[in-house]
C-alpha cells in the first residue's frame, strides 16, 4: 500500500504533522471521498478547504429566534 503525504495549511500556514497523524487524516479523508459517486479509485490528489464564515452563527442563531418568534 502506498504511503499518503497529508498536508494541513491553517490560514496559509502549514501545520506539522508526524507520520501518524497524516495517516489518519489521509486515509479518513479519502475513505469518505472515495465512497461518492464519480470519483474513480485511480484518484491522485484530493483537496478540501474548509473555511469559516464570520456571521454564520449569528444568522443561524437570529434564525432561530425568527423561528421561536413565529410559533408563539
Amino acid at each position: 500500500m502506498k504511503k499518503m503525504r497529508t498536508e494541513v495549511l491553517v490560514d496559509g500556514r502549514s501545520v506539522e504533522l508526524n507520520d501518524f497523524v497524516q495517516e489518519i487524516i489521509g486515509r479518513a479523508v479519502a475513505g469518505a471521498v472515495s465512497a461518492l459517486k464519480g470519483v474513480e479509485s485511480d484518484w491522485k490528489t484530493i483537496e478540501v478547504r474548509i473555511s469559516r464564515e464570520e456571521h454564520a452563527g449569528a444568522e443561524a442563531s437570529s434564525r432561530r429566534v425568527r423561528e421561536e418568534e413565529e410559533r408563539e
